[in-house]
Formats: structure tokens, C-alpha cells, sequence
């Protein structure tokens, strides 16, 4: 399969073209990119992969092509609600593609979580909570660690510690493109195994 990937940082000042190897190696997801593309989800990991990379990102295949660009589902203020707005934890894995691949995953405390987060240059973090009907906790919210909005509001939410909210989950991409993955519950019955 032929495909021709471009790459370039942000904010764009150069760009370059990847082979899918080399993208591999930036996000070992692209590695499971027939199973991705099976499930109807490349769109989402592009996506995904670019505001983990902040790098802007084209993929393209034959006719078909899949853009990522750093920042576009931040919510703006209008209202607009987070991408994957009430998913599960199992449907982001499912969408972000990261029951495909070897993650890094640990369960942390919400403090321990807190104080990482505050040196990571880039990120997202995922808050889940009890949505409008009773069951497992959903998706509230989606921070982008490189939005100064998202992360002011992340840490009036740490001041508070985080209460009210079940579980967080915070991702970046690690060494060798591998996805890692902390995860923080706010109680005993959020825990949970990452």
C-alpha cells in the first residue's frame, strides 16, 4: 500500500515527506493502519496524533486523504462540546486505536497526575465523569495541554481536586511513538485498573 505522508512541526515553517515507517516511529498507532482504516477511525488517530505531535499531518492514499492539525477540536467557547462528547473509556481506546498497539499505561494518584501534567510541554487530557443517565462515567471534557485556555481551566479544576469528576486520563506520546497513557481515578470506585 502506497502512501505518502507530510509532516511539518508546528507552528509550520518547513515540511517534510514520511514514509509510513517513519511516521510508525513517531506513533507506533500508524503501525495498525489496515486495522484503523477497518474500523473507520483514521481520521480520529490523525487527528489525535497531530495535536499529540504538534505537527500538522496529511495522509494520503490513493484518492483518499486525512488532515490533523494541531488544535482544531479545541472548543472554542461557543458551546461546541468536546469531540467524543459521552464515550466511554473502551470507545476512546476503540477510536483513538490504543487497543492496537503497546501502550506505556499507569494508574496514578490525582495529585501525582496533577503534578506531572504540569510539566508536560504537550498533551491530552481526558475527564470523565457521570454523564446524564446512570452507569460508567463518559467523556466530559477534552484538554489540550498546549492551549493556554485548557490549561488554565485544568488547573482551576486541580485547585479543587478535581472533585465531582471520576476518572482522568492523560496522554502523550512516548518514547519509540509509543502511546503513554496515566490515568487517575477520584475515588475508590474509579480507580480501576488503567
Amino acid at each position: 500500500m502506497l502512501v505518502h505522508v507530510l509532516y511539518a512541526a508546528h507552528p509550520p515553517q518547513c515540511s517534510f515527506e514520511l514514509t509510513l515507517e517513519q511516521l510508525t516511529r513517531r506513533d507506533t498507532r500508524f503501525g495498525a493502519l489496515p486495522a484503523l482504516q477497518r474500523r473507520g477511525v483514521l481520521e480520529q488517530v490523525v487527528q489525535d496524533s497531530a495535536d499529540l505531535q504538534q505537527a500538522h499531518l496529511r495522509l494520503k492514499m490513493g484518492p483518499q486523504v486525512w488532515h490533523g492539525t494541531p488544535g482544531a477540536l479545541d472548543e472554542d467557547g461557543s458551546g461546541r462540546v468536546s469531540a467524543g462528547h459521552g464515550w466511554s473509556e473502551q470507545e476512546l481506546e476503540f477510536a483513538l486505536g490504543l487497543n492496537l498497539v503497546e501502550a506505556e499505561r499507569h494508574a496514578v494518584s490525582v495529585s501525582e497526575l496533577t503534578g506531572v501534567l504540569q510539566a508536560w510541554p504537550h498533551g491530552t487530557v481526558y475527564v470523565f465523569g457521570a454523564g446524564s443517565g446512570a452507569g460508567e462515567d463518559t467523556l466530559q471534557r477534552r484538554f489540550n495541554l498546549t492551549s493556554f485556555t485548557d490549561r488554565l481551566e485544568l488547573e482551576f479544576l486541580a485547585q479543587s481536586g478535581f472533585a465531582e469528576l471520576g476518572v482522568l486520563r492523560a496522554h502523550r506520546i512516548g518514547g519509540e511513538g509509543r502511546p503513554h497513557i496515566l490515568r487517575a481515578g477520584n475515588s475508590a470506585a474509579h480507580g480501576g485498573p488503567v
